[in-house]
């Protein structure tokens, strides 16, 4: 996109698909590197202004693949976007599905 710096990592397993994170080029920005395996896909994006960082991390988590949510530097002043593939009536659903345990785990502590 015309404007926008492109961070982004493509699906390793199949021809399309994947994250992506753009940044306007008047900010400063580096990509940090998520090791996920064959897990969920993610990638970390920095900003970096005069007086502090913050890291974004979007994640997708395809069926069939596991989370890769400990694979993340949760720390202050980390924003955490993505697909994780789950259903909690906390999030606005009706039904509460298998994956979501492990996804509210993680969400409860890293607050």
């Amino acid at each position: 996109m015309k404007g926008y710096q492109t961070f982004k990592q493509d699906r390793q397993d199949g021809h399309k698909g994947g994250v992506i994170a753009l940044v306007k080029y008047d900010i400063t920005a580096s990509e940090i590197q998520v090791n996920t395996g064959d897990r969920a896909e993610m990638i970390g994006t920095e900003l970096h202004f005069k007086d502090k960082n913050i890291t974004i991390y979007n994640c997708y988590c395809p069926p069939g693949k596991d989370h890769a949510l400990h694979a993340m530097n949760i720390s202050d002043l980390r924003i955490v976007v993505g697909d994780n593939d789950s259903h909690s009536p906390s999030w606005g659903y009706e039904n509460h599905d298998a994956r979501v345990e492990e996804v509210e785990d993680w969400q409860r502590f890293t607050n």
